[in-house]
């Protein structure tokens, strides 16, 4: 028998074994992934898992509630229209801050995290998804109740109340302090009310319909010396030719969109002066009082002046008076509308539109 063939039981055994290194090299990593990946770690599965981490909206707003929470806020609204869609964040925790908080949350790793200013007051969250915006939202950092302003030249607060929708808030025209009333046109009550107004020497706006004849609208509120205007133009309706009215009538245009209505530097250029609204009172969608208060007296001090609209109720009495009060007390001037447009209504607008 010759010495130097192999036996069959070696050559199963020689098989056997390349079979085992065979499943080892070529199948490993395919059947036993885990185990693989722990023992040989190669760049394609560290990226394969940072696909797989990329949150979801629920994480992102999970993270973004706790930062705001364990900084001592409250909890963050949920997003919606308006004012109250905005995130105030609480003393302390300044936007930046927030931006490194987010980012070094380990639900939140190696994904793109923003946070940069909108205007004066308002900054931007942004977390992406690759190229795509996964979550956005407004920011508010802390606001002081009284902020600080040159003694010397103390900014100007303009208080608008709105009379249409009911005239309890009638009472206002006895007030001392100047302000203005909102009135609708072809409203039943709106020639009387107009009357009333100018005998107690207090302002009247008049609330266009931007889709209704604006020389008309004007006929029908006398004594306005301003105009209210809280949507966009349509299409249909030129700029230079809505214009055109409010330049003869020599009225002051009020800007009540959230995010502005018109470019400002086109209405000034026409020659009418142009005011923006700081915010809101009584909103249900509102921060409440204390921020809604703090939040005119801010932007006053930003812009120079702080226009600020109230409903003709109750509640927003109560709060129209609680803020001249405690601006006067801070050294705020409080004027009339038309006033506040000679004042502002051509300059360049400060913060952004």
């Amino acid at each position: 028998m010759n010495g130097s063939a192999v036996s069959p039981r070696r050559l199963v055994v020689v098989l056997a074994l390349c079979a085992a290194v065979w499943l080892a090299v070529i199948g490993g990593e395919r059947l036993l992934p885990e185990l693989w990946a722990s023992l040989f770690p190669t760049p394609i599965h560290s990226q394969l898992v940072t696909e797989r981490a990329t949150p979801d909206l629920e994480a992102v707003s999970l993270s973004l509630d706790q930062a705001v929470v364990a900084a001592g806020g409250d909890l963050p609204p949920r997003p919606g229209m308006g004012e109250g869609a905005v995130i105030p964040l609480p003393r302390g925790l300044r936007p930046k801050e927030l931006e490194k908080l987010l980012r070094a949350d380990p639900r939140l790793l190696g994904v793109p995290v923003y946070v940069t200013r909108a205007d004066a007051l308002l900054w931007n969250l942004r977390v992406f998804a690759g190229s795509e915006l996964l979550f956005r939202r407004e920011l508010r950092p802390w606001l002081p109740a009284s902020p600080p302003h040159p003694p010397g030249n103390p900014p100007e607060l303009i208080v608008l109340i709105d009379l249409r929708a009911s005239d309890v808030g009638r009472r206002v025209l006895k007030w001392k302090s100047p302000l203005a009333v909102i009135l609708e046109p072809f409203a039943p009550p709106t020639l009387r009310l107009a009357r009333d107004a100018a005998k107690a020497s207090q302002a009247v706006v008049c609330a266009l319909r931007s889709e209704e004849p604006v020389v008309e609208q004007l006929q029908a509120v006398p004594h306005a010396s301003a105009v209210l205007v809280e949507d966009k133009l349509p299409e249909s309706v030129a700029l230079d030719a809505f214009l055109a009215p409010l330049l003869e009538a020599g009225v002051t245009l009020v800007d009540g969109c959230p995010r502005g209505c018109f470019d400002a530097a086109q209405v000034q250029k026409a020659g009418v002066p142009l005011l923006r609204t700081a915010t809101a009172l009584a909103r249900t969608d509102g921060a409440g009082s204390g921020a809604e208060l703090a939040l005119a007296r801010n932007l006053a001090v930003q812009w120079g002046y702080g226009l600020v609209l109230a409903p003709g109720t109750e509640d927003g009495l109560s709060r129209a008076e609680e803020l001249i009060k405690s601006s006067k007390l801070d050294g705020l001037s409080v004027v009339f509308v038309e006033e506040a447009g000679r004042l502002h209504g051509l300059a360049p607008l400060l913060g952004g539109q």
